[in-house]
């Protein structure tokens, strides 16, 4: 079964797919998801961290809010699943 073309992994870092601007810096999100071996959960908490996403229909300040915003829920989350499991597991 072909798959495609394997793309250098140069080339996939070079260019973002969608609106954020991760490929303009040398440590992208998922180099620190691989290094430290990240479960789901802490790994979308550096992605929003780390990006600079703007909504068309929200202002810098509000774009950056609601990220904050989407990393308590998140963290809420996860403490609830550590409190639910009695350990952390990093999958």
């Amino acid at each position: 079964m072909n798959k495609g073309p394997v793309l250098n992994k140069e080339d996939v870092r070079n260019y973002n797919v969608g609106s954020s601007n991760y490929s303009n810096y040398k440590i992208q999100p998922w180099d620190i998801w691989e290094e430290y071996k990240l479960n789901p959960w802490d790994a979308d908490i550096i992605k929003r961290t780390l990006r600079c996403k703007s909504d068309p229909n929200l202002t810098q300040e509000e774009s950056r809010i609601l990220d904050y915003e989407k990393i308590i829920h998140v963290c809420k989350e996860r403490i609830r699943q550590i409190k639910a499991k009695g350990t952390i597991n990093h999958y």
